[in-house]
C-alpha cells in the first residue's frame, strides 16, 4: 500500500470516527433530556446520588419484607401448635 492510499485509509477512518463520535453525542444529549424530564436529574453526578438512594431504599424495603416474612411464619407455626392441640 503505498502513502496515498494510507492517507485515503487514515482519513475514511477518520470520518468514520467523527460521525459515531457525533451519534455519541447525540445519544448522551437524548439520555440527559430524559433524566431531566423523568427524574429530574440534571447530570451523571446527580443521577449516580440517585442511583445510590435508591438502591438504598430497595435494601430496606427487602429487609422490612424479610421481617414480615419471618413474623408470618412465626405466627402461622403458632396458629398451626393451637390448632394441633384441639
Amino acid at each position: 500500500m503505498n502513502l496515498e492510499e494510507k492517507m485515503k485509509e487514515y482519513k475514511e477512518l477518520i470520518e468514520r470516527q467523527k460521525r459515531k463520535l457525533m451519534e455519541c453525542k447525540g445519544e448522551l444529549k437524548v439520555l440527559t433530556k430524559r433524566l431531566k424530564d423523568e427524574f429530574g436529574i440534571e447530570n451523571v453526578k446527580e443521577a449516580e446520588k440517585e442511583l445510590k438512594k435508591l438502591k438504598k431504599k430497595e435494601q430496606e424495603l427487602r429487609d422490612s419484607i424479610e421481617r414480615g416474612l419471618e413474623e408470618l411464619e412465626s405466627k402461622l407455626k403458632v396458629l398451626e401448635g393451637e390448632l394441633n392441640v384441639r
